[in-house]
Order: C-alpha cells, then sequence, then structure tokens
C-alpha cells in the first residue's frame, strides 16, 4: 500500500512505513524518506533539483508536517531514493488533529480576519 507526503502542495507517494523521524538535543528534526523509482521515476529528477539547489521546503504527511525543511544527502541505487532530511520544526500532530488550521489556511481565514 502507497503512502504519500507533499512538499510544498506536490504529492509524493512513498511506500508505506518508509519514513522515520530523530530528534535532535537543538530544536530541528532528522528525517528519512525512501522513494521507489520502479514506480515513480521522475521522482530522481524532482529530488536530486531540490537537492542541487539547496531548496528549503515544508513537508507534510498524515502524521506530522515539518517546516524548513532540506535535504542533507541522498543514496541511489538504481530502484530506490534514500534521502535523508532536515527541519527546523516538527509537528507530529497527526492531519486530523490540523484539520481545522489546514481548512483555515486553505480559506486564508485566520482569527485577525475571521468572518463570523
Amino acid at each position: 500500500m502507497n503512502d504519500w507526503i507533499k512538499i510544498n502542495g506536490e504529492t509524493i507517494f512513498i511506500e508505506e512505513s518508509n519514513v522515520s523521524v530523530q530528534f535532535s538535543t537543538m530544536a530541528h528534526a532528522s528525517l528519512d524518506i525512501r522513494v521507489n523509482l520502479n514506480n515513480y521515476p521522475q521522482y530522481l529528477t524532482y529530488f536530486f533539483n531540490l537537492f542541487q539547489n539547496h531548496s528549503k521546503f515544508d513537508l507534510v504527511a498524515k502524521k506530522f508536517e515539518a517546516k524548513g525543511t532540506l535535504i542533507k544527502s541522498v543514496d541511489y541505487d538504481l530502484e530506490f531514493l534514500n534521502i535523508s532530511l532536515r527541519c527546523d520544526i516538527l509537528n507530529l500532530s497527526d492531519l486530523s488533529e490540523r484539520r481545522d488550521e489546514i481548512i483555515d489556511s486553505l480559506l486564508n481565514n485566520n482569527d485577525k480576519n475571521n468572518i463570523i
């Protein structure tokens, strides 16, 4: 069964349980993901472009949200990409718990301009 993450709103399909998180004593966290290139060969170019351009992005998954994320390293073995990431802020709230925040963000509806 496939799972997904979103990078700046673009859906990336990964194989279930191929995400691991490591917390640091500092404010950041490290994440590792594994992407199957046999099923999604376009991800090779996508992730190498993010890596080479030192692009900072937000990553959203069902069980967490990582803000200010950079790719630390990419391991490529012709079938899989193993990607190590570092994020500035990691929110471990489940997607169902973040639902209201996401809806408000999509509607551009925050506390300052809330219409009742």
